[in-house]
């Protein structure tokens, strides 16, 4: 099984479990590969039915497509290339983006990258580790403009890694100490979530020194330090990648099972536990990326999906208050490429945008989901871009984040906009 340590530096989401196979047939999606076909700003779209009925200045940009367009984003160091993997918009004037820097090739060390943006521009944030640290930041949640959190890893030594995370108070950002996991050497926090100052919740991985093994990772904040949670009963070697907080307290994780048992997995808060949620067999691998609670009656969860053991297809799971079904997703319609999306988030009313890309190093564009309460459509943008994170600013403007590659061995991180 690849680690979190051997994924693609351009995302930390780049195996692909063979369908119905075992961990032996886990299959890599090489990363920073330049893809082949040219940029473009092409637009196909595709819609289907659900049959479980279930004051800012905008900047200027390059148009994208169906009202996206990108904008300039943080600046990086001469000849680094970066990746964007996180997002959370306070307002139309105030928010962050994530994610990380290498200096000069793959085999760089990951340097963490943050960066706020005032309502004109995106404005880099100097993260600073101990000296001979690196490390890399995964997930953003914000709870108002003087609460918010930045969740990812530490890499403390060649054998070790750390819950790495950064805490905004309204002036400043400052690093706070994570839970360890006793007994695991590489801890990776993948998503964060927050319901009040004294309410929090991260989700990621950890893995073993020197043997194979992953298990999901559960903290909580209290107000004054990180609790590592008590995991539920889960299916061997699982992950996981993203959690989100209703209102009421009620809170989701979503991730993967590394063993393909034919479902997503997704745990619970109940308040007083965590609990293993049943969801849909689909028959075929479900990766689960990206989960959004507009109500407790009303979660949304996306990712992608291989049916019947074919190509990834973007895929997607409600929660009605009783049970998660799937919702019908239509495919790009572009061959045999694999598609996934990789965030979503409620844009108001019912609606929900959802961001993700295509995994292929010779086709691979951006992919645009969009909910309008009924059904499902679909919008592919621009080649040799993937989009990781989305999220609404308050206002009327929905920001997405990602990377776009430059060469076969550079990348450079990418903004987009819609409204």
């Amino acid at each position: 099984m690849p680690s979190y340590r051997s994924w693609r530096p351009t995302a930390y989401r780049s195996w692909r479990p063979v369908a119905g196979a075992g961990l032996a047939a886990t299959a890599l999606v090489i990363g920073a590969t330049a893809f082949t076909v040219p940029s473009a700003s092409a637009l196909t779209s595709a819609s289907v039915g659900n049959p479980a009925g279930g004051s800012a200045t905008k900047p200027a940009g390059t148009a994208t497509v169906a009202g996206w367009r990108t904008v300039p984003g943080p600046t990086v160091a001469a000849g680094a290339s970066a990746n964007l993997t996180a997002l959370a918009m306070a307002g139309p004037a105030l928010g962050w983006t994530a994610g990380f820097t290498l200096a000069s090739n793959q085999n760089a060390p990951f340097e963490p990258l943050l960066a706020a943006w005032n309502g004109r521009r995106w404005r880099t944030i100097p993260v600073r580790l101990p000296a001979g640290d690196s490390g890399r930041l995964d997930g953003l949640a914000a709870a108002s403009a003087s609460d918010a959190w930045a969740v990812g890893t530490a890499d403390v030594s060649a054998r070790s890694t750390q819950p790495l995370f950064l805490h905004w108070n309204g002036r400043q950002w400052a690093r706070v100490p994570g839970a360890s996991v006793p007994g695991f050497g590489y801890v990776s926090m993948l998503g964060v979530a927050i319901r009040s100052a004294t309410d929090a919740w991260a989700v990621g991985q950890a893995e073993p020194t020197g043997q194979l093994g992953v298990r999901p990772v559960i903290e909580h904040w209290n107000g004054r330090r990180w609790q590592l949670m008590t995991n539920p009963a889960v299916p061997a070697m699982s992950a996981l990648t993203s959690v989100t907080v209703a209102p009421d307290g009620q809170a989701w994780a979503v991730g993967t099972p590394f063993t393909d048992d034919g479902r997503g997995l997704v745990l619970r808060w109940t308040g007083r536990a965590w609990v293993t949620a049943a969801t849909p067999v689909t028959g075929g691998s479900v990766l689960l990326d990206g989960v959004t609670a507009v109500g407790s009656d009303n979660v949304w969860a996306v990712g992608t999906d291989s049916p019947a053991g074919g190509p990834y297809r973007p895929f997607a799971l409600h929660w009605n208050g009783r049970r998660w079904a799937s919702v019908a997703v239509p495919h790009p319609g572009e061959g045999n490429q694999s598609w996934g999306f990789e965030a979503v988030t409620s844009t108001g009313d019912g609606d929900l945008t959802a961001v993700g890309s295509a995994g292929s190093a010779t086709v691979g564009r951006a992919l645009y989901g969009t909910w309008n309460g009924r059904v499902w459509s679909l919008g592919t943008g621009p080649h040799i871009t993937e989009l990781n994170a989305v999220s609404v600013d308050g206002g009327r403007a929905t920001w997405a984040v990602g990377s776009e590659n430059t060469s076969r061995q550079s990348f450079r991180p990418v903004v987009q906009v819609s409204g």
